[in-house]
Formats: structure tokens, C-alpha cells, sequence
């Protein structure tokens, strides 16, 4: 394949989760961000606070539409809340918690530069029939995922060669994780895929690349 790729990622600063235990005993709003972790009203960091409280208790993705039909999703604000989501049926479905597969974008893809590279091979990690995860970083003082899954989507690995600004190739091979959801029926129309690519609910389907500080779980048995 020669189709030429471009990424465009800004970096996501890097943050621990809270112990599970402080995790549990914090409230979890965009009030308690300003006050616990003592941040100005008025940055960007307590603006972002606010909107990923929004997305983890009202449902609300970023560019402002609502959960879609068939989508489970949940918010995990420590690493052991996001162990259980991803051993829980409510993402992955009935499955052995022991054999589960973490798939993630190339940290070389990660710079907050343009990216330019070739597709060179294509796998199905996940078809429409099953079952995965996927937990976006969000920005708060500390570590927080917002996990969901969405049906009729298919999870792929995308080997991409990294060209250079004169368009030579370079040596090794980047992997980029990609989802196609192929159903689009019943979406907000102001769902940002659609601003995107200039299309309707159910006029075909919606690709996009999980970029930074995204995982992807899919059930290997």
C-alpha cells in the first residue's frame, strides 16, 4: 500500500495515577482539581479539569455530543480502577481477564510534529463481532482514562514507514493503532467525525487514528 499518512499529535504531559486508596477518598469534580491540587481558576489546566469531569460523569465526549447508542464507557482515576474496568464484562464482555491484549500507537509518533510516513501493512486486531476498550489519557492534575466501547468497530495495527522531509525512506518501521467504525447510524450529526470528513449519520463509515496517550485492550480468547 502507498497511502500517505499524516499525524499531527501535541505531547500529553506526563502524570501518575493517584493510589487507589487517596484515589477513592478525593472527590473526583472540576471543584475539587481548583481546591486539592490548588490550581488558578483561570488556566488552562483547571478549564481542561472541568471538561474531563464533565466527560467522566455526564457522558459528554469532547467535541461536545453525547454518549452513542450501544456505547459502555467509564472514567478510572487509578491503576487499579483500570485494571478492574478492563476485567470487567462491561467493556470486554464475558472473557478470561488473563488473556487480554494491550495495543498502543508508536511512542515515535508522539513528538507533537508532523509526521509523515507510508502504509505498508495492515492487521485486524479486532472485527465487528468482538469486543474491545479503548481508554483516552484525559487532562487532569493527575493520571485519569476514559474508557469505552463502542459497537460494529473494527481495531486495527497499522506498520507505517516513516519518510523524511525529502521524502526517503527511513529504516524502521512505526505501528499506529486505528479503529473504523463502520456503523455510523444513530450518531449526533455534530459529532466531530463528520465535520471531519464532510459526510452524514450512516453515509459510511468513520476512521480515526488512537493517537498519545490512548490504549486499546482486545480479548485474545
Amino acid at each position: 500500500m502507498s497511502k500517505y499518512n499524516y499525524l499531527n499529535v501535541a505531547k500529553m504531559p506526563e502524570r501518575s495515577f493517584l493510589p487507589a486508596e487517596l484515589a477513592q477518598t478525593l472527590p473526583f469534580s472540576s471543584d475539587s482539581a481548583v481546591k486539592v491540587f490548588q490550581l488558578d481558576p483561570s488556566s488552562i489546566l483547571a478549564q481542561e479539569s472541568a471538561k474531563t469531569f464533565q466527560i467522566c460523569q455526564e457522558g459528554i465526549h469532547k467535541d461536545g455530543t453525547t454518549e452513542l447508542n450501544g456505547e459502555a464507557a467509564a472514567c478510572a482515576t487509578s491503576l487499579e480502577a483500570l485494571q478492574s474496568l478492563v476485567r470487567s464484562p462491561m467493556l470486554l464482555g464475558p472473557h478470561d481477564a488473563a488473556n487480554v491484549k494491550a495495543l498502543s500507537t508508536d511512542e515515535r509518533l508522539h513528538s507533537g510534529s508532523s509526521f509523515r510516513g507510508k502504509v505498508v501493512e495492515v492487521s485486524l486486531e479486532a472485527s465487528v463481532e468482538q469486543r474491545h476498550a479503548v481508554c483516552h489519557n484525559l487532562m487532569y492534575p493527575s493520571a485519569v482514562y476514559f474508557c469505552h466501547y463502542l459497537p460494529r468497530t473494527r481495531v486495527y495495527s497499522v506498520m507505517l514507514q516513516p519518510l523524511d522531509a525529502a521524502g526517503a525512506q527511513q529504516r524502521h518501521l512505526v505501528r499506529a493503532i486505528a479503529m473504523c467504525h463502520m456503523d455510523t447510524t444513530g450518531w449526533n450529526p455534530r459529532h466531530l467525525a463528520f465535520q471531519n470528513l464532510l459526510t452524514l449519520p450512516g453515509h459510511g463509515e468513520a476512521c480515526h487514528w488512537v493517537l498519545q496517550g490512548s490504549m486499546t485492550f482486545v480479548p485474545t480468547a
